[in-house]
């Protein structure tokens, strides 16, 4: 059975209101045992910060060396790690680590939760895929009827269980 724990990783000093908003839906839909938030240098102020701190399941854990022991792959993974410059790229590699090592289900911090997954606990493992809702090309558009439209789209998108009342969460 998969740990009810969801494994978020920011490497960056600042914290986005997009990794808030996640941490919260994911507390409030799925309410996992804890909420790992792996960070590198994390500053722990803003509105970021203040809306997150008092989760009560949330664990904030300094990247460390740990995270990589016990892999059995003679410290590839922790040599690889370091030689990385790319943020994304270092996540990768820190939630493949973590995973393997601790279980659990990692997410983004700008995915937003809209319901429970606790049947795919039971399963050996899964992989979800991120339906990209606001592409970056209809955000930064001028024509605000492409936003509306896109919004609208993803509210009442086919077989989707999300309601009116729920895109909230997945609006930032």
């Amino acid at each position: 059975m998969i740990p009810n724990r969801v494994i978020f990783i920011w490497l960056g000093k600042s914290f986005p209101w997009s990794g808030a908003k996640a941490i919260c839906s994911a507390w409030k839909n799925q309410k996992p045992e804890s909420i790992w938030l792996i960070h590198e240098g994390l500053e722990k102020k803003g509105n970021s910060w203040e809306a997150i701190k008092n989760i009560p399941t949330l664990q904030l854990m300094e990247v460390s060396d740990k995270n990589f022991e016990a892999l059995h792959d003679d410290e590839l993974c922790l040599s690889l790690f370091r030689t990385l410059k790319s943020p994304a790229s270092k996540a990768h590699l820190l939630r493949l680590a973590l995973l393997y090592k601790e279980g659990g289900v990692s997410l983004d911090t700008d995915v937003m939760e809209v319901r429970p997954w606790n049947d795919l606990l039971h399963q050996l493992a899964f992989c979800g895929v991120e339906p990209v809702a606001f592409p970056n090309a209809i955000c930064k558009s001028l024509n605000p009827f492409r936003s509306i439209q896109c919004r609208l789209l993803f509210a009442f998108h086919k077989g989707s269980k999300t309601k009116v009342d729920d895109i909230g969460l997945c609006l930032i």
